[in-house]
């Protein structure tokens, strides 16, 4: 028998459980969404689907494109289209199909990474990265990007992201290394037109080659100038599409936003970020559309603030003494920079700017948990105890999941959610009142915009809309 051949074997045994567990994780993830094919179009969906002219023209494609600032997500919905008119069930298919390719993704980067680490993590790569793919997928925070059919936006450009990163790992452990880059290259381009989040693709995959890859900065610029070159190329894209349609932010929906600085902003993020963290770690009370406070000083965040302190802190030092976990960190604040920064937006909060920052914290937490589990058991025992831990947190978020979708199978439903968990959101509050007012329940609608002018007697929309409402219910000398 040759020397050639137990390596063999075990390349064999290797492929054939990295497709075992590719499967499980596509299966847990269609399981977990297996009750949203019916979730009717909802919110923004109406606005950017619904009634949007351009998406039912697929050819030329500039059609669909030119109408908004994120194009390549955009022209999907034209394909959608296409196929099946305004049936919302393939509408769900493809946001699964995105998400279950950015779960694979995810397995196979966080595999191939930590076979580049120590031995440490290199002999159970394999099983980590199922559990970290695996908890990823069927996670409830992430229901947001997958279940609201227009966020695909986000999901689309999570995909992109790992994709970027994915296919440049592949480069430098494959002879076929101009293929590979030329992926990644193309994967970044596309992600510039899916979402503006991904203008920090780049920036991690120079980060991620600095520390798993070269041994110097100056191997990075001798071997791989061109394909950073190319790769920054792909923020002329991006500069494209938030120039020629700025339509959504002249809006006051970016940058210029009543009420909102950079500073203020900045504060408030700081408990914005804790709280994702929290819905990461125990995703109870998710709520579709928070109305988070306003920070207007230091003292209004004061703990969440030296919170976010200490984990950028660590994650300075880390790169110093610790620079492949600094990846972890920084990937997080580098996927959030854009949109819980200083830039500001109108929504404070929303949960699915967590969709690809919730891979990171997953990571962290599932390869601290092997870690110890090694240190106390060894190896072969680490591995049954962390697929011990592993099986029953996937199993109990993808339940969540597949009941938190349930809120989204009607637009009453999750209004009604979202007002349970906000309930001095005026936005939502007068929105309700509003779909109950058009589907004729006028009783239900009163109660609401009453409601609604006790927050707010003044607001203008409100009383436009009480007004009408009684009018409609022929209380004329009220509506006067």
């Amino acid at each position: 028998m040759s020397d050639g051949e137990p390596e063999k074997r075990r390349s064999k045994h290797g492929t054939l459980e990295a497709i075992a567990a590719s499967s499980i994780i596509v299966i847990a993830c269609a399981l977990a969404y297996s009750n949203t094919f019916s979730v009717p179009f909802l919110f923004d969906d109406l606005q950017r689907i619904r009634d949007e002219v351009s998406i039912r023209t697929v050819w030329p494609p500039t059609v669909a494109m030119n109408n908004s600032n994120r194009p390549f997500a955009h022209y999907t919905f034209a394909l959608n289209y296409a196929v099946h008119g305004y049936e919302v069930w393939g509408y769900h298919a493809v946001n699964l199909s995105i998400h279950c390719l950015a779960a694979l993704c995810l397995f196979g980067l966080v595999r191939r990474t930590l076979r580049r680490c120590d031995l440490e993590f290199r002999h159970s790569a394999l099983w980590i990265a199922f559990a970290v793919a695996l908890v990823w997928a069927v996670h409830p925070l992430n229901t947001q990007a997958v279940t609201y059919i227009v966020q695909r936006l986000e999901s689309l450009m999570g995909l992109s992201y790992l994709a970027t990163l994915y296919f440049f790992v592949r480069s430098q452990e494959s002879k076929s290394v101009l293929f590979w880059m030329s992926c990644s290259i193309v994967a970044c381009f596309f992600g510039m037109g899916c979402k503006e989040v991904m203008v920090t693709a780049p920036l991690a995959v120079i980060w991620f080659d600095r520390v798993f890859v070269a041994a110097d900065w100056q191997e990075m610029v001798t071997k791989r100038k061109y394909y950073y070159l190319l790769l920054f190329a792909s923020w002329c894209v991006l500069a494209w599409s938030m120039l020629h349609y700025q339509v959504d932010y002249r809006s006051g929906a970016l940058i210029q936003v009543a009420g909102l600085t950079p500073w203020t902003y900045l504060l408030s993020q700081s408990g914005v970020i804790v709280h994702y963290l929290s819905l990461a770690i125990w995703p109870i009370g998710q709520c579709v559309y928070p109305d988070w406070p306003i920070a207007h000083s230091v003292l209004d965040v004061w703990p969440q603030w030296m919170l976010m302190l200490f984990l950028l802190a660590a994650t300075i030092w880390s790169v110093f003494r610790h620079k492949r976990w600094s990846f972890l960190g920084g990937s997080f604040f580098l996927i959030l920079a854009p949109t819980s920064s200083v830039l500001p937006i109108k929504d404070l909060a929303f949960e699915h700017r967590m969709y690809l920052p919730l891979a990171s914290v997953i990571a962290l937490v599932f390869i601290s948990i092997y870690g110890l589990l090694k240190l106390n058991w060894g190896n072969q025992r680490a591995i049954w105890f962390y697929l011990l831990v592993t099986i029953p947190v996937a199993l109990l978020f993808g339940l969540t999941t597949l009941d938190r979708n349930k809120v989204f199978q009607s637009e009453i439903a999750l209004w009604k959610d979202t007002i349970e968990k906000s309930p001095r959101n005026l936005t939502v509050i007068t929105g309700l009142a509003s779909i109950l007012a058009k589907k004729g329940n006028l009783e239900e609608a009163s109660v609401y915009f009453l409601r609604a002018l006790e927050i707010a007697p003044n607001d203008p929309k409100a009383n436009a809309n009480y007004s009408g409402l009684l009018i409609e219910r022929k209380e004329y000398e009220l509506a006067g």
